[in-house]
């Protein structure tokens, strides 16, 4: 299959004099960026998602704590007993 051309193809042509006074306007303002809210809101979301995957998902010394409270007799007693029967109610929503 052979394509032929559909129209005038212009080849690129050097500098044409009257398109252009030939001047260039130099300005002293320096580079400038500008990032947006969103940009920056996305930024700190990825830094939170970092620190998140690099914190351990069991704390050893939390753990360490409450096994210390549980094997303590005085730890467990009735009223421990009773809020803990209620918050598990609470969240069954019963």
């Amino acid at each position: 299959m052979k394509i032929g051309r559909i129209g005038d193809i212009q080849p690129i042509q050097p500098g044409r004099e009257g398109e252009r006074n030939g001047r260039v306007e130099k300005r002293d303002v320096g580079d400038s960026v500008s990032i947006s809210t969103e940009a920056k809101e996305h930024a700190d979301f990825l830094r939170a998602l970092d620190v998140v995957k690099e914190t351990p998902d069991i704390r050893m010394e939390r753990v360490a704590e409450l096994k210390k409270k549980i094997n303590d007799p005085a730890y467990i007693d009735a009223i421990l007993v009773s809020e803990t029967a209620d918050r598990v109610i609470r969240s069954l929503g019963l």
